[in-house]
């Protein structure tokens, strides 16, 4: 018997598709054991949310025809728990700028988001996050540096967590007080969009010192902590949830360029600080508003053309102090408390109207400085004034209804030389008299 042989092909096809065998990504010949070439770029059909990991099979020794088929995964890595979800990793395709981190996936629900697990992914500019998550990690967008917007349940790491927002870019030894936007681990300066969706408070110092000027949360939110938007000199407008009952001091302080904020009928306190030194607030709307904090507008020399709510009983202590774009106040008949230095250095304020009524003592320094106060009316139901209420004004007519001057009164037989009394004036009449 003679041997036969047969011939073995000396080269091979190998043919690479994509997902579901189409389309047709490259054809190759390939010598007998040797490689492929795999396809660049990498394809890409199946949407953002899936990048092509790999391919069905290998192609490193090639032996015959073969059709090798693109294999695509999502673009987050989760751990399991049950039925719920944690991310713990993102592939950053190179090509997006966006994301939007799933609420669910493969039926189960994602509740949570692992630490540094944007920390290479420069390209990312705008990050949501949806509502199911209930807890994100210190750092979990560490080295996100050029973020400009993200939609966030919550600002720290819970929704009952009192941590700022600077703890979710790696910020967790950040104390209220502290700068640390020069530190990159933390909030990238290019940030100027921050949405909190499903919250019921915003913590103390949640975004002192972050210069972000769009910063919105939805009406869920009843509570702001002290100094939450403190020293934000991006920040301009902001409208407060209609649900808000409770507001910390200090809460925007030092907020150079605010010009507004609108507070929901439910708000009826300015607590102390509250806008201590926004040098560019114009207005406040004072409507419902009961009580006002000790500094609460301090230094705030554009705020000018105020009315005080007709339900306003206290003026904390320098409440309106160094508000030189004040020219006129009415004060409401209910007001009980008036504290000391309340209008002090108000230079350019002219004329005062105490309302009939109002029982409130006018307090040492009440309206000291005031180099431009001229007339004044005090009605007979005020308890006492002060002998240094109007120190440092130079020339002070007050108007009253009474008929002589109280003991309690600028206490003293002979009255400042600052200071002339017209006794048995009406409010019209002073009204009368400035023209008003």
């Amino acid at each position: 018997f003679t041997a036969q042989y047969t011939s073995l092909p000396k080269t091979f096809s190998v043919t690479f598709v994509d997902f579901g065998g189409s389309p047709v990504l490259s054809v190759q010949t390939v010598n007998y054991g040797s490689y492929a070439l795999a396809p660049s770029p990498l394809p890409d059909s199946r949407g953002d949310d899936y990048w092509c990991s790999g391919w069905d099979q290998t192609f490193y020794s090639v032996t015959s025809n073969m059709t090798i088929t693109a294999v695509y995964s999502y673009i987050f890595t989760f751990s399991e728990s049950g039925n719920e979800l944690t991310v713990i990793g993102y592939h950053d395709k190179g090509t997006l700028t966006s994301i939007t981190i799933p609420s669910a996936y493969d039926d189960k629900d994602v509740v949570g988001i692992a630490a540094n697990i944007f920390a290479s992914n420069v390209p990312l500019t705008s990050i949501t996050v949806p509502n199911s998550i209930t807890f994100i990690s210190d750092s979990a967008f560490a080295k996100a540096y050029l973020l400009q917007s993200i939609t966030l349940p919550f600002v720290g790491t819970t929704a009952t967590a009192t941590e700022p927002l600077g703890h979710l870019f790696g910020s967790i030894d950040y104390s209220p007080g502290n700068t640390y936007l020069a530190n990159p681990n933390h909030i990238p300066n290019s940030l100027n969009s921050i949405t909190i969706t499903n919250t019921a408070q915003i913590p103390q110092g949640a975004f002192q010192r972050l210069q972000v000027p769009n910063i919105a949360f939805t009406s869920n939110v009843t509570s702001i902590g002290n100094s939450a938007f403190a020293y934000n000199n991006a920040l301009t407008t902001l409208t407060i949830s209609s649900n808000l009952s409770t507001l910390g001091t200090s809460v925007f302080a030092y907020c150079a360029n605010l010009t507004t904020v609108t507070f929901p009928s439910s708000v009826t306190s300015v607590p102390a600080n509250t806008f201590s030194n926004c040098p560019n607030l114009l207005t406040f709307d004072f409507t419902n508003i009961t009580s006002i904090g000790q500094q609460a507008f301090y230094h705030d020399t554009s705020l000018n053309n105020i009315v005080l709510g007709a339900n306003l009983t206290s003026i904390g202590m320098s409440a309106f102090a160094d508000c030189s774009g004040l020219t006129s106040i009415s004060i409401p008949a209910t007001l009980t408390s008036l504290g000391l230095y309340a209008f002090q250095d108000c230079v350019n304020l002219a004329y005062v109207i105490v309302s009939d009524g109002a029982t409130s003592s006018i307090m040492n320094d009440a309206f000291k400085n005031c180099t431009s106060l001229a007339n004044i009316y005090i009605p007979n139901t005020v308890n006492t004034i002060s002998v240094s209420a109007f120190s440092g004004c130079p020339n002070v007519t007050i108007y009253t209804s009474n008929s002589a001057k109280p003991t309690t009164w600028l206490p003293g037989s002979i009255l400042p030389a600052n200071i002339t009394l017209v006794l048995n004036s009406s409010l019209l009449e002073f009204m009368s008299i400035l023209g008003l």
